[in-house]
């Protein structure tokens, strides 16, 4: 069960967990007394300078914590709360259009929240920030953090698409292959996760912690993400347990979800089902019983494979571009190399 400490820690020692997660363990940047050689020095500066922004980003968004604290600074939830906007890797996303910079990155004015409930506080808590900037298609990405480990994604408004109508891609031949009108602008953004250390590291598209830590499980670490096969079977039991307190995938909203859909009478069974292994789950978790954890982690995997069916099957009722895009966003999904950054 996360501690009081993982969820509200230090900010120094935060920065430190998350620059070492993002250079590849801090890239053993540790300076022997006499003889540097430069390509070491040059290391030790970078994760310096990476540490300090890491640490200026944070101290931001320890000030926007809370979701009222985020609408006094200007902040509102993307999605009307009609829609579903619980995002399994991601959480909530909130939106400051004024904070939509420029060419170069600004530290003190994220243009975006993430929100997650972590299931022992009253409230969402704030579980990472995101830089953005509206740019012409063609335009180069924008300075961002020191060295290269700050991953800058493109959403791209793409309209006309077949079966979907609009929807955000990925840039213009993304969208054009998608059958689309591309945009006449794009929003270049890159993320930095707090609170909840992210094992892919600290600018990665997703979070994988997240809903491992949402229902009270250790979450995996940047060594057990090292392992491919690994970290895409602990991505599709954290796609399961978000099955059980509401994370959906994005383009759930385009769905007929309503307690009386098909699609519901077939999922609510089946997250009930995973429900009832998280008490063996959390207990397997305490004792380190990774076998007992292997078992009941398969067991809840084969139940949201079923839901995921059930995604798919009425994405298909719609059209056959709406399923093509849900099997395209499970398959990115369940991706450590890219992460399910698409609307």
């Amino acid at each position: 069960m996360p501690t009081a400490a993982v969820l509200q820690p230090h900010r120094r020692l935060l920065v430190s967990i998350l620059v070492c997660s993002g250079i590849s363990g801090c890239v053993h940047a540790h300076v022997r007394s006499g003889n540097v050689d430069a390509p070491a020095n040059r290391t030790t500066v970078l994760v310096a300078l990476q540490r300090a922004q890491l640490d200026s980003a944070i101290a931001v968004a320890l000030e926007l914590a809370s979701p009222l604290a985020a609408r006094r600074a200007g902040f509102h939830r993307i999605a009307p709360p009609s829609v579903p906007d619980l995002s399994p890797l991601m959480g909530e996303h909130w939106i400051n259009e004024r904070n939509l910079g420029g060419e170069s990155l600004d530290l003190t004015r994220p243009a975006y929240l993430m929100f997650y409930p972590l299931g022992n506080t009253p409230e969402q808590t704030l579980v990472g920030t995101a830089y953005g900037t509206v740019q012409l298609p063609e335009a180069q990405l924008p300075a961002g953090f020191a060295g290269n480990d700050d991953e800058w994604h493109i959403h791209l408004p793409c309209t006309g698409v077949p079966g979907v109508s609009t929807l955000l891609a990925e840039g213009v031949e993304d969208c054009r292959a998608l059958g689309g009108e591309p945009g006449t602008n794009r929003i270049a953004m890159v993320h930095v996760w707090i609170n909840i250390p992210n094992p892919d590291g600290p600018f990665a598209h997703d979070n994988p912690a997240l809903p491992y830590v949402a229902v009270g499980l250790t979450p995996p670490t940047a060594d057990d993400m090292a392992d491919l096969e690994r970290a895409q079977w602990l991505r599709a039991l954290g796609l399961a347990l978000s099955e059980t307190y509401g994370a959906v995938p994005r383009l759930s909203s385009r769905l007929e979800l309503h307690p009386d859909s098909t699609f519901a009478r077939t999922a609510a069974p089946l997250r009930e089902q995973i429900r009832r292994l998280l008490p063996r789950m959390r207990l397997a978790d305490r004792n380190g019983d990774a076998a007992e954890f292997e078992r009941l982690g398969d067991r809840a995997i084969a139940e949201w494979q079923h839901i995921r069916e059930a995604y798919l099957d009425a994405a298909l009722a719609r059209s056959r571009e709406l399923r093509s895009l849900f099997q395209r966003w499970f398959e990115a999904a369940l991706d450590p190399m890219h992460g399910s950054k698409m609307d």
